[in-house]
């Protein structure tokens, strides 16, 4: 008798604090947002937090 395995793959997503550099606020900071990263595909959650580039460490 023989198992045959499916194609299921556990999934794993990519989860990171990123500064923001693509749109600057108004007092020219620059937001915090989550990336998450999923099957090739990307999403950003705004963090509502925002820092000046000089004070990101990447």
């Amino acid at each position: 008798m023989a198992f045959v395995f499916s194609n299921v793959l556990t999934k794993m997503a990519s989860i990171e604090v990123v500064c923001y550099k693509y749109k600057p606020l108004k007092n020219k900071e620059f937001p915090l947002k989550i990336r998450i990263c999923k099957d090739r595909k990307t999403k950003y959650i705004n963090l509502n937090v925002s820092t000046k580039p000089e004070h990101w460490v990447s």
